[in-house]
């Protein structure tokens, strides 16, 4: 009677066991419950539980009461045995037990007696796993009986379809999250692409960017430098989704605010490496080619972070790598240096810029497209405009991989000299005759970032008349580019009807660039120089006007807005 009494314990608990078993669908709570409840019904000591790795053919334990996770194959020991054989093993004595592995209680100082073992098996057979008792409670040498082995089957066999459908729900929910985290990542890449190619005369320019399945980190950009120099970025960020299109947006930034402080390809490539590394973003790198397209010149100059190298594709339908050392990816390691090359471009030149997933374009059988099919399409269309050679580049892609899901993004640039060469344009510094020394010129427009574009190319055609280098030139039409945008965001609080008035002079042998503005008067104490590497996209802060400028000046004493006051000291020679 005392035993049926007990049974029928077992089973109303068992009962219980079910109803929390089917509520709970998340995974690692679900495991610590079947554990724990496993323990109370069989009035053991101690249970382990052990799942299924189907990837690795391996039981490893996710709970197990007094012990730290460990992995083992399926096979080995009397779990491994349970997992693949179904069987249930019953031991009423371990250390009689041949199967019986003494090494984990010798090193816990714990002493295992009685074990029963049994498989946590599917309602259609399938074996997720293994539960295994350990030393049933009470007086005298006490065994695990037939009963219960049907007591912890049938629990088992609950605890199975539980587990399998918390698999299921943890898979679903973190398909989701994957999927939302993609669409933003997506989001994010495609809103710092170029929205349209560049109008650059003697040039035309053809884009094409196709994200794979899984966000990937390549871009590409146009940085424009002047109205002669447009700088052009191909390259792939390591890692994917939502962290790699973040370092992606953010390393946009930081090559347009270096590409207009430095004339030099090999130099852009090394101060944005050492930002990178400064910052060290969880390992990640990029592999990168950037490309300085001179019009006037009908020339590029690039240099090579570990990205593939440029083709150039000639008017007589010739293809030739522009390979130079590549220098290591950028992110890795600071002070690195790296190469630079430079070669004309005739009319009827075409070059491509590209990532691997072009050439690794996979047709149904696993083939890739490879560099040999690339330089064909193109050479075939050497002839044809640049529009026409990308359509016909990505038609023979097409055709080569179907249907095929591409496992890797799919990006290039090609830009092509006009077969008639556009005419050379006047110099930068004859725009303007006559500025110089002794002159005084002034310019208002309104408070609105539209407008911007307008300042910069005033100041970029004044400046250019007093003998600054190309790069000293583009520091300082930056600067007050910088200025400006201060003005209208914290000055004005994005009031687009407000007027910035420029005095530009150069008297006294040096430039002075006087801003004017009728807005908030700032706290002075509080405009601090910021170090380059917190500068954030969107601000350089009064840090580069300092870097800039030889003196840099705020008078908040005229009652309404400030007065910013710029000096930079000509050049030699026209100074004297």
């Amino acid at each position: 009677m005392v035993e049926s009494d007990d049974k029928a314990q077992k089973l109303m608990a068992l009962l219980e066991v079910g109803r929390k078993l089917a509520s709970n669908m998340d995974l690692d709570s679900l495991l610590e419950l079947i554990i724990t409840q496993a323990t109370h019904v069989m009035s053991a000591d101690r249970s382990s539980l052990f799942l299924v790795d189907k990837k690795t053919k391996e039981l490893w334990s996710k709970i197990a009461e007094g012990a730290d996770e460990i992995r083992f194959p399926i096979g080995k020991g009397i779990a491994g045995h349970v997992a693949a054989t179904g069987e249930i093993i019953n031991i009423p004595d371990a250390y009689a037990d041949s199967r019986f592995n003494p090494d984990v209680d010798k090193k816990t100082g714990y002493k295992t007696k009685t074990i029963l073992t049994v498989p946590l098996s599917k309602p259609d057979g399938e074996i997720v796993g293994v539960i295994q008792i350990l030393n049933k409670k009470g007086k005298g040498k006490v065994v695990f009986t037939g009963e219960d082995e049907e007591i912890l089957l049938a629990l088992a066999g609950q605890a199975a379809v539980a587990i399998t459908n918390a698999i299921y729900h943890r898979e679903v929910l973190a398909k989701e999250k994957l999927e939302r985290d993609l669409q933003i990542a997506r989001t994010v890449q495609e809103s710092f692409l170029p929205q349209d190619s560049p109008k650059m005369p003697g040039f035309q320019f053809e884009a094409y960017y196709d994200a794979a399945q899984e966000v990937g980190g390549d871009f590409y950009d146009f940085i424009p430098l002047s109205e002669d120099q447009i700088g052009i970025i191909m390259g792939d960020v390591s890692g994917k989704g939502v962290p790699a299109a973040l370092f992606m947006a953010r390393l946009m930034s930081d090559f347009r605010f270096i590409s207009l402080t430095e004339s030099e390809p090999k130099d852009i490539l090394t101060k944005v490496n050492d930002l990178l590394a400064k910052r060290s973003q969880r390992g990640m790198f990029v592999t990168l080619v950037f490309v300085l397209l001179d019009i006037l010149k009908s020339r590029i100059t690039f240099s090579s972070a570990g990205h593939l190298p440029p083709l150039l594709v000639k008017a007589d339908s010739s293809c030739h790598l522009l390979e130079l050392e590549k220098g290591i990816p950028l992110g890795i390691a600071p002070d690195r240096e790296f190469g630079q090359d430079s070669v004309p471009l005739n009319a009827g030149d075409s070059i491509l810029l590209y990532t691997d997933g072009l050439q690794e374009a996979r047709s149904p059988t696993g083939k890739e497209f490879g560099f040999d099919r690339m330089e064909k399409a193109l050479s075939q269309k050497a002839d044809g405009t640049a529009k026409q050679m990308k359509t016909h580049l990505l038609s023979k892609v097409n055709r080569f991989v179907k249907d095929t899901p591409q496992h890797d993004d799919f990006t290039f640039v090609l830009f092509k000299a006009n077969k008639k060469k556009a005419a050379k344009k006047k110099t930068r510094s004859s725009r303007r005759p006559g500025f110089g020394k002794g002159e005084t010129i002034s310019l208002s427009v309104p408070s609105d970032p539209k407008h911007l574009s307008l300042v910069r190319k005033n100041m970029d055609a004044v400046i250019g008349d007093l003998g600054f280098t190309e790069s000293e030139r583009r520091k300082l039409v930056l600067a007050i580019d910088e200025a400006t945008s201060n003005v209208i965001k914290y000055g004005y609080k994005g009031d687009t009807e407000k007027r910035i008035d420029f005095i530009l002079d150069t008297s006294g042998g040096k430039l002075t660039i006087k801003i004017r503005d009728y807005g908030e008067t700032p706290d002075v104490e509080k405009i601090k120089p910021r170090a380059i590497k917190d500068v954030r996209p969107g601000g350089l802060g009064t840090h580069f006007l300092r870097e800039v400028m030889d003196n840099v000046d705020y008078d908040t004493s005229l009652g309404v807005g400030t007065l910013l006051t710029l000096t930079k000291k000509l050049p030699k020679g026209e100074n004297e």
